[in-house]
């Protein structure tokens, strides 16, 4: 049985920003961060929390794209509920992932693709 996996998108270059919505590409101007089935109840409570303050609908079924000008803020929100959330290994093992994503992010000016 397949398991079902997440990745989290970060364009490396202008290439892999015209990639994003490009079905057929290879993602080799991406780099591409995994998260698993059961990660998705660790991220899940911090994406809402993305959709609702920056207008996006990020879930389980479909593609969102948070706009390079909210990955500083969304970052910062990260770093808090990691923050929030000290106690719990996992909730910091998998939101650290996702807050290395953010980071390359912000260091390159880029979006950040949440492919599931």
């Amino acid at each position: 049985m397949l398991e079902k996996v997440f990745f989290v998108r970060v364009p490396l270059n202008d290439a892999g920003l015209q990639e994003l919505d490009d079905v057929s590409a290879t993602f080799q101007n991406d780099r591409v961060f995994r998260f698993s089935w059961q990660d998705s109840d660790y991220l899940m409570p911090l994406l809402l929390d993305f959709n609702d303050r920056f207008h996006l609908l990020i879930d389980l079924y479909e593609d969102e794209t948070l706009p390079a000008e909210h990955v500083a803020e969304a970052l910062a929100m990260a770093k808090a509920y990691i923050a929030e959330h000290s106690d719990e290994p996992d909730v910091q093992t998998v939101i650290g992932r996702l807050v290395e994503a953010l980071e390359l992010a912000q260091s390159l000016g880029m979006p950040v693709l949440f492919d599931f």
